[in-house]
Formats: structure tokens, C-alpha cells, sequence
């Protein structure tokens, strides 16, 4: 997926959290660069579920987008020829507020970036813990992850279980919920 014309946007939002977001689970020590990979990742992330780029520019509560009820925390790795052998982490101890957590790539050398796939917040908790990191984390190898297009197939699901009385001219009605009924009545037809 090419990045490049959000790029400017992606790098500007980096800064304003770099310069924001410290906390004893977010790794600042790292430089800007780490954040500018985040950024680019829940970019990808709401591109790929056809969601606006808009990302939020502080801390987040853990839940980075709400798609049709799910909710989804977006984590980035570098995007590299071997990245398939790569873990899906979480720091052992650190709450999981988010019913997903969706793993992107990203190369910013070309200013592009992947959808990878997704663990739910039980295998992630259930998953093995690498106590020789830094900070000990769950690891789910990249390779037993779902697949990407299944997030897709949740959305629809939610929405088959929601549709009796929700209608997409409703006033107030939440942006993400009128974007899952599109995609529902795009896959139904």
C-alpha cells in the first residue's frame, strides 16, 4: 500500500506524539522513527478497513479504531524480507483493552505498508512469554496470526447481528457503524 501522499501527515503526527506519549509500556527511548512507524501502521490499518486516515495525536486508551463494535489496537513492525519471522508482541503485564490487536508493516524507505493479520486479546494473553526480552512480552509468531481479510469478515458478522433496526440514514449514526453497513450491503449483494 503506498503511503507516499499521507507521508507528510504521517511524520507530523509522529512528532506530536513523540513529544506526548510517555508511559512506562511506550518506548520513547527509540526516537522519532519508532513513532513514524506507528503512525504509518494505523494508517495502513484504516485504509485496509476503508476508514478515514485520521489518527488520534495522544494517548489512545488502547483502542486505536472501532470497527462495526470490534475494538482494534494497531501495532507496526519494519516491513523487511524476512519479516514473516517476526512475533506479534505484547509486554507481559500490560492490560489488553482492545478485543484485536492488528499487526501492520511498514517500509519507510518507500513509504509503504501491509496489512499482516490480527490476534484476539485471548491469544494474546495465552500466548508463551519471552522472558529474555528487554521487557518479557506474548509472542504470536507472524505465520499463526489471521489472516488480514478476516477483520472484514468480523465487521460483517457484527453487522448481520445489529442490522434489524439500524438504518444507515439515521441521524448521529457512528461513522464506522454507517461504513460496516456499506460493507455489508456491498458483500450481500
Amino acid at each position: 500500500m503506498d503511503l507516499s501522499s499521507s507521508w507528510k501527515y504521517i511524520v507530523e503526527t509522529a512528532k506530536i506524539r513523540y513529544s506526548n506519549n510517555r508511559t512506562q509500556w511506550h518506548v520513547n527511548d527509540y526516537g522519532i522513527d519508532k513513532e513514524v512507524i506507528g503512525v504509518a501502521g494505523e494508517v495502513v490499518a484504516r485504509r485496509h478497513l476503508g476508514l478515514d486516515e485520521e489518527v488520534h495525536l495522544g494517548f489512545d486508551g488502547g483502542v486505536d479504531i472501532t470497527f462495526c463494535g470490534i475494538r482494534i489496537d494497531v501495532k507496526a513492525t519494519l516491513l523487511t524480507p524476512k519479516f514473516t519471522y517476526k512475533f506479534l508482541q505484547w509486554a507481559e503485564g500490560k492490560p489488553i483493552k482492545s478485543d484485536i490487536i492488528f499487526l501492520t508493516a511498514i517500509d519507510p524507505i518507500s513509504m509503504a505498508g501491509i496489512p499482516v493479520g490480527y490476534a484476539t486479546r485471548d491469544a494474546i494473553g495465552n500466548a508463551p512469554v519471552n522472558k529474555t526480552r528487554h521487557i518479557p512480552c506474548h509472542e504470536i509468531p507472524v505465520r499463526e496470526l489471521h489472516p488480514d481479510w478476516e477483520l472484514l469478515e468480523l465487521g460483517i458478522k457484527f453487522m448481520e447481528d445489529v442490522r434489524c433496526g439500524v438504518s444507515q440514514s439515521q441521524p448521529n449514526l457512528d461513522e464506522n457503524v454507517k461504513r460496516c453497513l456499506e460493507l455489508f450491503d456491498y458483500f450481500l449483494l
